[in-house]
């Protein structure tokens, strides 16, 4: 009965170890996806501050009445630009997160591009 204890020992000793060496890589890979995730966080702040800090400040000259009349369409046309920029860093910021959660990088859209 001795041997059948021990072996049973053994083989719940191994199950134990196999357990604990997939919650291990679980982790891993858990941690890795919180890092790309944070870093495609930040990446995105970074990218939509210079369209948006076009926004803002032509915007700004425009409501305090500063912009001469013939600029007016021109600054508009950036603003529309800057916009229409930030909704495709938006669409990519999905879809890359979409495809990291999935863990398939090759939906990334924007994988290993600086578009601004």
């Amino acid at each position: 009965m001795s041997a059948n204890s021990n072996g049973n020992g053994n083989g719940a000793r191994q199950a134990l170890q196999e357990a604990e060496s997939a919650l291990e890589k679980a982790l891993s890979e858990q941690d890795a996806l919180k890092e790309h995730v944070m870093s495609e966080v930040k990446q995105f702040a970074h990218d939509i501050k210079n369209p948006l800090t076009a926004m803002i400040g032509l915007s700004k000259l425009m409501k305090m009445g500063l912009t001469p009349a013939e600029k007016v369409v021109p600054n508009a046309a950036i603003i529309h630009q800057s916009s229409t920029r930030i909704l495709e860093l938006c669409e990519d910021m999905l879809l890359d997160t979409e495809a990291a959660l999935q863990g398939d990088g090759s939906k990334s859209k924007a994988a290993n591009e600086n578009k601004i």
